[in-house]
């Protein structure tokens, strides 16, 4: 019976290590990837989810990612995945191209 105590504690130590560095798919923060919409704020909430949890991979899945600034924190591995891009807005789209000090 001891064993499976341990068993469960082992487990949910595991749980808590996958939440805490988690996967966090840009789509799911409102990102479109279509190089016409600015996706730099739904990267930058996907980048704050994932500092929040301890760290973890931003993924970005192939598209053209239309971006004003782009703020990385400790422990967050932005990923580009094959046939991604990030473009800069144009100057005409009145994106933000640096971030306040925090």
């Amino acid at each position: 019976m001891k064993r499976h105590g341990i068993l469960l504690v082992c487990v949910w130590l595991v749980l808590l290590g996958l939440q805490a560095n988690g996967v966090y798919n840009v789509h799911d923060y409102g990102t479109n990837g279509d190089g016409m919409s600015l996706d730099h704020i739904a990267i930058n909430k996907a980048i704050e989810a994932a500092t929040a949890n301890g760290g973890g991979q931003v993924v970005l899945s192939p598209g053209t990612y239309l971006c004003g600034s782009i703020r990385l924190k400790s422990n967050v591995d932005l990923h580009l995945m094959t046939g991604t891009k990030i473009l800069a807005a144009p100057t005409s789209m009145n994106a933000p191209t640096t971030m306040p000090s925090c």
